[in-house]
């Protein structure tokens, strides 16, 4: 199983924020699944800003666009294009900045490996970015060839002086024939122009999909990071396993749905070694555990006890005689009085609700019912509502 770890130590007693998280694969799923409107909220936005970028970019320099390429050559191949390039990119921007006027913008890039200068015009009129950017690749073609017939003569007269010189040693000969190299080099450097020959518009369908699809990974990524930094956060009780590991000693029953509730009372009964007596329903914060108090009274009558579920703020108001009854406790973090119910009962289920409850929560409260000698006999780990 692909498995993404994030461990963080800490002092669980200064910050619940950052602790030990093991998040596998089918952990992040099922947060995705569970903040499903929050995922599915931020992969459409993240496609929505995709597509609105895209228009912007569009519409933001002109309505049309238009491309042409200009190439060069050096057959010798003595000049590297590091050092080639950079002098006809030069030349290349000083007429993109003459060429772009109000409503006409030129744009230059150049690639070294391929020895290729593009210009991009754009712009709102269709003809009058066609005709910037071919005035832009033949000027530059024209300067930049001029440009280097100079260079070439310039080493050639430098290579005159140096074979007219009484003096030739042989590093003098080495330079000189160096010189006559690049000489001969930028006299033969060619020019290659493909021009543009339509604007095309600057808002396409497939560059609108392209940006929409780049938005949606780009949302779904946002989603996963932020599934993941709740996880991180509140450490919500995502699994079975989870609630193992901080009660490694307790019988776990996952209820999903009502059916599931006979099991549950089943466990308690083989647990406690009988039936009759008060139990206490202990919610950690989020569970509200009427229905199953309800549930399992019926689950206990149907074996041949006398049971009720009462809340515990109805007790003193409404006496119930019945052999097995069960006590709705509110969640433990709002009052006392749950803890000293679960002291006084024959013994405590204690309600976890997943997704809701914080396996923090659920350590601190076993320990609390622990100082107070409450008899935990059991977890309901409530998968979903019950009716």
């Amino acid at each position: 199983m692909v498995s993404l770890s994030i461990n963080m130590g800490v002092n669980r007693q200064e910050s619940h924020l950052l602790e030990d998280v093991d998040v596998t694969f089918r952990d992040l799923l099922l947060l995705v699944r569970h903040y499903g409107k929050l995922s599915i909220a931020l992969v459409l936005a993240g496609a929505l800003l995709g597509g609105v970028f895209y228009c912007c970019k569009s519409y933001s320099g002109g309505a049309y666009t238009a491309k042409a390429t200009l190439s060069m050559a050096e057959p010798t191949s003595t000049i590297p294009s590091s050092e080639l390039m950079p002098l006809v990119g030069s030349t290349a921007l000083g007429v993109a900045q003459e060429l772009s006027f109000d409503g006409v913008s030129v744009e230059v890039e150049y690639d070294l490996a391929t020895r290729t200068v593009e210009f991009s015009s754009r712009g709102a009129d269709g003809e009058e970015v066609v005709s910037a950017v071919n005035t832009a690749v033949n000027l530059t073609a024209e300067r930049t060839l001029e440009f280097f017939r100079e260079l070439g003569d310039s080493y050639g007269d430098a290579g005159l002086s140096q074979d007219n010189s009484s003096d030739v040693a042989t590093e003098a000969l080495v330079l000189q024939l160096d010189v006559e190299g690049k000489a001969l080099a930028f006299q033969t450097i060619a020019a290659s122009v493909n021009e543009a020959v339509a604007a095309t518009p600057a808002f396409g369908i497939s560059g609108l999909v392209k940006y929409f699809l780049a938005g949606l990974f780009g949302g779904a990524l946002l989603a996963v990071v932020a599934v993941v930094l709740i996880a991180l956060r509140n450490t919500p009780v995502k699994s079975r396993r989870d609630l193992e590991e901080a009660c490694p000693t307790v019988f776990i029953t996952e209820v999903s749905k009502t059916a599931d509730v006979a099991r549950l009372w089943a466990n308690i009964e083989f647990t406690r070694g009988e039936s009759d007596g008060r139990l206490c329903l202990l919610p950690i914060a989020s569970a509200e555990p009427a229905a199953l108090g309800c549930a399992l009274a019926q689950c206990a009558s149907a074996r041949g006890s006398s049971a009720d579920s009462i809340s515990l703020g109805s007790m003193e108001s409404h006496l119930v005689d019945a052999e097995t009854l069960f006590v709705v406790c509110p969640p433990f973090g709002q009052n006392t009085e749950a803890l000293y119910e679960a002291h006084r009962a024959d013994g405590v289920v204690l309600c976890v609700r997943q997704w809701d409850d914080r396996v923090s929560d659920v350590e601190r409260v076993v320990q609390e019912l622990s100082v107070a000698h409450a008899d935990l006999v059991g977890i309901a780990f409530i998968v979903g509502r019950l009716s």
